[in-house]
């Protein structure tokens, strides 16, 4: 995407930067990515880079080892990994992601922001977790992706025709 490269200090820390033109009206976008005690952090913009990794410097509680839908999943990918330690560990609230997404994007869509509130208001934000483990080149696969979706019960109104497999 003909990023340029570059580094910058944020404390002790080297952040790497791409910086990548963009073919609208939306201006440059970066990519940022550090590490920080054995954990690879990635975000759009150096800002960013900087509150997360004073948070992560900070020691701060209220970390996602805190968040009952984060212990969910991990739990169960790890129990399903046994004692294979994963590549990369993925977390998201579905709903919750989506709408930030929709937030951030320079063209608004209203469909996008009417099928949220549709989705909401159908019980979709029951899902309140979705968790997976990334092994690279786990033989005989070249990914292997454990998933787990944490949904607490009891669930309302089209919630309720859901479905999961291995459920707990």
């Amino acid at each position: 995407r003909k990023a340029t490269k570059s580094e910058e200090k944020l404390g002790d820390v080297t952040a790497t930067v791409f910086q990548m033109p963009s073919a609208d009206d939306a201006g440059q976008q970066q990519l940022v990515y550090f590490q920080h005690d054995g954990q690879l952090v990635f975000t759009e913009d150096v800002t960013t880079a900087g509150l997360l990794l004073d948070r992560l410097a900070s020691g701060a509680a209220n970390g996602l080892k805190d968040v009952e839908g984060y212990q969910q999943v991990v739990a169960a990918c790890q129990a399903r990994a046994g004692d294979a330690v994963p590549d990369a560990v993925l977390y998201y609230i579905p709903l919750d992601l989506s709408e930030a997404c929709e937030q951030l994007s320079p063209k608004k869509d209203d469909r996008v922001s009417d099928n949220l509130k549709v989705a909401r208001e159908h019980g979709f934000d029951a899902v309140s977790a979705v968790g997976a483990f990334v092994d690279i080149g786990e033989e005989p696969f070249d990914f292997l992706v454990r998933v787990a979706v944490h949904a607490p019960r009891p669930w309302e109104h089209a919630m309720r025709i859901c479905e999961f497999p291995n459920h707990r």
